[in-house]
């Protein structure tokens, strides 16, 4: 090549087509048999694709999946309510174990079973149980929650 010309443009090899293609020949059609499979867009007549993809996005429920049981909320309602009933009675044994400390601020500080301690503040605890849950308060917050008007009174 004589010096000062331009190389001309070598395109990328392409992939998908299996056979060894030289940078010159051209491209194979989208969906052709040696190039990009299965890449072709169906027309249906109504907006240019196939739209039949959409259908499933208008389902409201998931294929496999049963259909909620009549009085399922209900019982799910019932049954919240006995787990904190349960972790309301666990949080008042911590309460009379003297097991809740307030250390200022908001914070709080409450004796696990095994000696250690947890973490408290409003709407958050650090123990294992607050982290799996996350929405169902755990006994550590329960028992802040109830001794946190007596120490308000008392300030």
């Amino acid at each position: 090549m004589p010096r000062g010309e331009a190389a001309p443009p070598v395109s990328p090899p392409i992939l998908g087509g299996g056979e060894d293609r030289d940078s010159a020949s051209p491209p194979p059609e989208v969906g052709g048999q040696g190039g990009l499979i299965g890449l072709e867009r169906q027309l249906d007549g109504q907006n240019g694709y196939n739209s039949g993809m959409n259908e499933t996005l208008h389902e409201t429920t998931l294929p496999g999946f049963p259909e909620p049981e009549e009085g399922a909320e209900e019982e799910a309602a019932r049954a919240l309510r006995a787990a904190l009933a349960a972790r309301a009675e666990r949080a008042a044994g911590l309460l009379r174990a003297g097991a809740v400390e307030s250390l200022g601020e908001g914070r709080f500080k409450v004796r696990s079973a095994g000696g250690g301690y947890y973490a408290v503040r409003e709407g958050y605890c650090n123990c294992p149980d607050f982290a799996w849950r996350g929405v169902v308060p755990c006994k550590h917050i329960i028992a802040v929650d109830l001794v946190r008007p007596f120490l308000e009174a008392a300030a």
